[in-house]
Parts: C-alpha cells; sequence; structure tokens
C-alpha cells in the first residue's frame, strides 16, 4: 500500500460520501444553520424583553436614559410605549417580559429620594408577571443608568450634612473634576486577546454545537468502515493495515466536515485568525480521527458503535462546554471538543490537544495489536 494507492482510495471514498444523502445533509445542516442564527441575531440575540415608558414626555431625564437604554447593543431587547397602559397591555399580552415606566417628573423623585425624610414615592414602576435571573439582571442596567442622574445630588447632600459646605460652585468642581469617562473594566479571556463582549449571545454555543458535527461524522465513518469490512470490501487488504484505512474513512469525512464549519465559522462573524482557526481545526480533526478508532476498537462491532453512538453524542453534549461549563467534572477530559473550545481562549490547551493525540492514537494501535493477536 503505497500513497498513491492512498490518494486514489481517498478521492473515492469521498466520491461516495458525496452520494449518500444523509451526509450531504448533515454538511448543508451546518451552513443552514448557521444563517438561521445569523438571521435571528439581528436583534442582537436577546434573551428579555423590556418596555420603557415615561409618563412625562417632556421628562428629558426619564427620555434621555430611555434613549440611551434603547441605542445601545445587549441581551436585553428594549422597546418603547407612548403610554402606560400600552406598557401593561405589552407586558399582559406576552410580548414583554416586564415594563419600566418612569413616573411624571423623575428628576423631582430622584431629589426627593436623596433629600433626608423627603422620599415621597418610587420614581420608577416595574411591572412584570414573574421574576426571572434575566430580569434580575436586567435591572442592574437600569440601576446603572439612573446612578449617573442621582450620583451629583448624593454628593451634594453628603458634603452639605457631614462638612457643612453649602457652595455648590465649589462642590460642582471638585465633583466635576474627579470625572472619569473610561471603563472601570477590562473583561478579557485568559490567554488571549479576544474581546468578551464581541461575541453575539445566540453564536456563544454555535462553536460548540459545529464541533459536534465533526465529531459526529467521524464516529458514524466508524460504521461505514466496519459495514465495508464486514462485507468484504476490504479482504485484499492486510488485516494489520485496517487501523490506517479505519483513519482514512474517518479523516474524509472529518475534513469535509471541518471545512464546512470553518466556513460556517466565517459566516457566523466568530471566526478569529484564519492561521488559529486552521491550527485549532486541524488539531481537533486529528483528535476526532484517534478518539473515534479508539471507540470502534473498544466497541468492536457496528451494532454495538450503533448503540453507543446518540448516548456518547449527549454525554459530549452535557459536559463538554457547549452550553455550559462544568468546572471540576473529570469526565469532560476524555473528549476533543472540550481542549478544541477551551484552547480558543487559552493557549496552553494546544500543547494538552497534542499530548491527547499522542495519547489516544496510541491506546487506539495497541488494542486492536492486542485485538489481532487474539484473533
Amino acid at each position: 500500500m503505497n500513497f498513491r494507492n492512498s490518494m486514489v482510495r481517498l478521492f473515492m471514498m469521498n466520491k461516495r460520501l458525496y452520494k449518500k444523502p444523509a451526509f450531504v445533509t448533515a454538511l448543508l445542516l451546518i451552513i443552514v444553520m448557521t444563517v438561521i442564527i445569523l438571521f435571528s441575531s439581528n436583534d442582537g440575540g436577546r434573551v428579555v424583553s423590556i418596555t420603557l415608558c415615561a409618563e412625562n414626555s417632556n421628562d428629558t431625564v426619564a427620555t434621555d436614559i430611555i434613549k440611551e437604554l434603547t441605542s445601545e447593543k445587549s441581551v436585553v431587547k428594549f422597546s418603547t410605549a407612548s403610554s402606560k397602559e400600552q406598557a401593561y397591555s405589552n407586558v399582559e399580552n406576552g410580548i414583554s417580559d416586564a415594563c419600566w415606566i418612569f413616573t411624571d417628573n423623575t428628576e423631582k423623585g430622584m431629589k426627593e429620594y436623596v433629600e433626608d425624610g423627603g422620599f415621597k414615592k418610587p420614581f420608577v414602576q416595574i411591572y412584570q408577571q414573574e421574576d426571572s435571573a434575566f430580569l434580575i439582571l436586567a435591572r442592574e442596567k437600569l440601576y446603572a443608568k439612573l446612578y449617573p442622574y442621582l450620583a451629583y445630588d448624593l454628593y451634594s447632600d453628603f458634603m452639605s450634612n457631614n462638612y457643612g459646605e453649602d457652595n455648590e460652585q465649589l462642590k460642582e468642581r471638585y465633583y466635576n473634576a474627579s470625572d472619569i469617562k473610561d471603563d472601570i473594566m477590562d473583561i478579557s479571556f485568559l490567554n488571549s486577546d479576544t474581546k468578551v463582549e464581541e461575541t453575539n449571545f445566540l453564536f456563544t454555543p454555535l462553536r460548540g454545537v459545529l464541533a459536534m458535527f465533526v465529531m459526529l461524522t467521524s464516529l458514524a465513518s466508524v460504521m461505514y468502515f466496519m459495514n465495508d469490512k464486514k462485507r468484504g470490501a476490504l479482504a485484499w487488504i492486510n488485516p494489520n493495515r485496517h487501523i490506517f484505512v479505519e483513519g482514512e474513512y474517518i479523516a474524509v469525512s472529518a475534513i469535509n466536515t471541518a471545512v464546512f464549519v470553518l466556513v460556517a465559522l466565517g459566516i457566523s462573524g466568530v471566526f478569529t485568525s484564519f492561521g488559529k482557526e486552521l491550527l485549532l481545526m486541524l488539531l481537533y480533526v486529528i483528535m476526532s480521527i484517534g478518539f473515534s478508532i479508539l471507540i470502534g476498537e473498544i466497541c468492536g462491532r457496528v451494532q454495538v458503535i450503533g448503540s453507543v453512538l446518540p448516548g456518547l453524542m449527549l454525554i459530549m453534549l452535557a459536559v463538554c462546554p457547549v452550553f455550559v461549563v462544568l468546572p471540576g467534572n473529570a469526565l469532560q477530559y476524555v473528549f476533543p471538543p472540550f481542549y478544541y473550545l477551551n484552547a480558543l481562549y487559552d493557549s496552553r490547551y494546544i500543547l494538552y490537544m497534542l499530548i491527547y493525540i499522542a495519547a489516544v492514537y496510541a491506546l487506539g494501535f495497541v488494542i486492536n495489536r492486542i485485538k489481532i493477536r487474539n484473533w
């Protein structure tokens, strides 16, 4: 078996794969799913919807806050209502999860809130049918917008009550001198320059789901190989070489899937850099081939791997950082997607991927040789 024969066989395998409707459908599904998510993300990938309303359209503080909330990118979808009744109706009819009503004179309400004993009534009313973690977090955005308008009055009140300072010009001068416009927090990933805020909420699990497609087609190719072996299509090849042919079967489907995954990542906008994506995908494909060979050697028969495959994919979805991160879970170290998804943000995982490749191929080869010797 020489290099030329291997290339011819790979070409024929590739040609056969594209004649299988299930494989072509899986590849097209990668692109279709990405495009659907892309169109769905046009509203920012929002997870909660809130209607905003100012009782008095001439209330500058309320209108400024509403404008700020509706103009910035967020996982919270903010919309406006022309009246309190419409805002209530949006919540009652399920159009919005909550509504925030700014009372008639928000600025006056804030001043009354700051003055000792002068607090009359809330200057923002919140109406919702039920509470949730997302709504609680959304209210933090409201507090962040309200605080700048409350800050000076709180500062002025403190200076007057504690230091007897009533010179408004002096207080205002000192207050403005400490104005900080830069962000006080800079969020980034460990060992990476990737910015956290650049990732759309809906696209967060996309890379993990796409990685599962590579894993699925790789494992499915093991059954494809076993079927050919069972019907004698590989009888002319030395049994000692079957493990290498199995690797070729898996490589053809994994590489084809990986190409579609890279295209999908480019379409989605989560593509980082060509060199990095290509390197990580190449290592991931090699890992997937080795892992699939190992599973094939352990299972041994098409029926066994066919019954194990659905459960194995579900376990990988659950323990790998596709939707959630489960710290301290040792089982995730067994599966290739764990290393691929972490390597994007932590370069140390590239080394772990290389170690994994050496270990999984060595283990698969040893099991294969033991089985041949006992056969």
